[in-house]
Parts: C-alpha cells; sequence; structure tokens
C-alpha cells in the first residue's frame, strides 16, 4: 500500500499510539494502541518485516515493547513482550551477567529512540537511567529464553533530561 506510519495521540499530552494511513487520502489502515494510558508515550516507533512487527519505546513507561501488528485486535496489535520498566514482563541480567533485575526493574529510564540494530539487540539513549548523567545504551533481548541483558554503555558525563539520540 501507498502508506506510511505516524505516531498518534489519544490526547494532546504525548504521542501515545501509532497508526498506519493512505499517503494519498489520510485514511486510517491500522492503529497500534500500547494499552498503557499516559504511562506510554511512543517516543520511537520502529516497524520491522514489512511492517508487520512494532518495535516502541515507551519513553514514560522506561520500557521497550513489541509487538505484532498483522493481528487485528481492538487494540491494533498483539504485545508480544515489554522490557524495562514497570510493565516489564522478563528479567534483565546486568552488564557483569551475575545479577538477574527482576522483571518490572527500571535499569533505563526515560529513554529516547530505542531500536533495533541486529541480532537481538537494541540501541537508546538512556537519558536518566543512571540518575544524574545520561548515556546510550544496547540491551539484548533472547526471546527464547524470555530475558534480556545490558551489553554496552558509554556515558556522557552530562545529564540530558529531555532530548538524546544515539546514531
Amino acid at each position: 500500500k501507498d502508506a506510511f506510519w505516524i505516531p498518534w495521540a489519544i490526547d494532546t499530552t504525548s504521542s501515545k499510539n501509532a497508526m498506519l494511513v493512505d499517503a494519498r487520502t489520510g485514511e486510517v489502515y491500522h492503529t497500534l494502541q500500547t494499552t498503557y494510558g499516559t504511562a506510554a508515550d511512543v517516543n520511537h516507533v520502529q516497524m520491522l518485516e514489512n511492517d508487520t512487527l512494532a518495535v516502541v519505546s515507551l519513553r514514560l513507561a522506561n520500557g521497550i515493547a513489541k509487538f505484532n501488528v498483522t493481528n487485528s485486535s481492538s487494540k491494533g496489535g498483539e504485545l508480544l513482550w515489554v522490557v524495562g520498566g514497570e510493565y516489564g514482563t522478563w528479567p534483565i541480567r546486568d552488564f557483569d551477567r551475575s545479577v538477574l533485575h527482576p522483571p518490572g526493574s527500571t535499569l533505563w529510564s526515560w529513554q529516547h529512540n530505542a531500536e533495533y540494530i541486529g541480532e537481538g539487540e537494541y540501541a537508546m539513549f538512556d537519558n536518566g537511567g543512571l540518575g544524574n548523567e545520561s548515556r546510550m545504551l544496547i540491551v539484548s533481548v533472547n526471546e527464547s529464553a524470555r530475558e534480556a541483558a545490558l551489553e554496552w554503555e558509554y556515558r556522557l558525563g552530562t545529564y540530558s533530561m529531555i532530548f538524546g539520540d544515539h546514531d
């Protein structure tokens, strides 16, 4: 289809969802709702596998989610997993692998542009996960083991509360 994905806001506070619209008419073909209400704030949506999967950076929820958007349910997609933050469904291993943080742990916060970079890895700009310093962060997600792990970080020596990217 001659269409594209755009952020879509339920209200005026932030973009909580995404929708696929016709490039000529603006007709909405599909809507992806994150289901987390005011905690969602879709900071970045990356479409994968011919627009059948969506990686969503849930900035206010401090997590990354993956959806199958070919599901035509009322929510517009099937939630496959959430890693990080209060809605996180899988544990996360720390850098040294000896520490396993339980599901629901917040190891990064207010991230920008979490995106898949290949081989199970997701890169993001972690605005506040260290409390007083921002960093670039890579997290690996092992879908078969239902577990994630912190893989790499670059600490910036400064705090960027609102903006940031990792390109």
